[in-house]
Parts: C-alpha cells; structure tokens; sequence
C-alpha cells in the first residue's frame, strides 16, 4: 500500500471534552486524505471539573457503592452530551453497564483507567466510519513495563498497514499476561508516536 504522506493525527482531551470539538477534529480527518489513523483521548473537562480518566482512577478505588454510582452517572451524562452533540448512535448506556460489570469483577486499575480512550475511540470509529482497532492487539509491553519494541513494531505494522484508515485508542497497551498496562499521565502521545513509527509515517501530529 502507497504511504506516501501518511499522517497519524492525535487528539488530545480539550479536543475530544465536546461535541464541537469532536467535530471540529472529524473535519481535519476527512480534510486531507493523508490522514488515515487517528489516536483518540479520553475527553478532558473544564479546569475546574475532574477529567474522564482521573474519575476512572477514582472509580476504581472506591468501595462505596453510592459513590460509585455517581461517578458512573457522570461519566455516562459527559459522554452523552457529545453522542447527543454529534447526532450519532452510539450505546453508551452499554458501555457504562460494562465499566461496572468490569469494576465488579476486579479488573486493574490501568484497565478502567483506559477506558476513557477506549470508549472515545468508538464514538470516533463511530463517527468516521472507520474501524477501531484495539491498542492492547497493537501495542505490548514486557514483564518489566518497558515497551517490547520488536513485537509491537511488527504486529502494529502488519496490522495497520492492511487498513486504509484507522482509530485507536490512545495510553494504553497490553502486558504479556494479556492484563491492560497504561503509559504515564501525560505520555498519551506515546501512542501516537508508536502507531507513526509502524506504519512508517511521514507525519505525527498533535
């Protein structure tokens, strides 16, 4: 496949915390045909609301069923503000049911901390009308929680250069026991970076 001018385009939390934003970022996609892979944030909120992630974080440390409750509600009521915004189906109600189906059944911290991403790559994938490919099938880490370059590089390459275009959910990847690993706070772009280096991109932006 031609990847000539190729771009994997990154957008970040303040993009993605609204409808507008969302869409403002749909129309830089379908601007330039180059841009084939899209690395997607979780929504950001206003600086004085916590964001989507560190709401996830502190999901998953509560232990009060009620607390719990509100924090799913608030989730779910940011996400559908910008399904609603977009004019688009999209079942989030499913999404939030399975957050907490996940939450009961003791998934890691990393994995509910991810979800934000993943979940904002769906309504995107939804969207556009692209594919989602999952970042824990492309992006692998080792037992020591260092990126294993070679079989990432490999898997995210084969696999993504067989699509034309792309969403991936930005943070995270996947640890050799299958468990989800995030990168640092603040190191989404890492994501970005990697999917660039696979497909041989001439341009990361952000």
């Amino acid at each position: 496949m031609n990847t000539k001018n190729l771009i994997v385009s990154k957008f970040g939390g303040s993009i993605t915390s609204s409808a507008d934003g969302v869409k403002r970022a749909a129309e830089i996609i379908r601007s330039n045909p180059s841009r084939r892979y899209l690395i997607a944030s979780a929504p950001g909120t206003s600086p004085n609301e916590t964001g989507i992630t560190d709401i996830l974080f502190m999901l998953h440390s509560s232990q009060r069923s009620e607390d719990r409750r509100e924090m799913l509600a608030k989730i779910s009521e940011h996400y559908r503000k910008i399904i609603d915004g977009l004019g688009i189906k999209f079942d989030i109600d499913a999404e939030i049911n399975a957050l907490n189906d996940d939450l009961n059944a003791g998934k890691g911290l990393d994995y509910i901390g991810s979800r934000g991403e993943y979940i904002m790559g769906k309504i995107f994938a939804e969207l556009l009308g692209w594919p989602l490919v999952d970042a824990e099938g492309i992006i692998f880490f080792n037992d020591d929680g260092t990126l294993d370059e070679e079989k990432t590089f490999r898997t995210a390459g084969s696999i993504l250069r067989t699509l034309n275009h792309a969403v991936i959910p930005g943070f995270y990847g996947s640890m050799p026991n299958g468990s989800i690993k995030t990168f640092g706070r603040g190191d989404g772009d890492s994501s970005g970076a990697i999917v660039a280096r696979a497909v041989k991109a001439d341009l990361f932006e952000k």
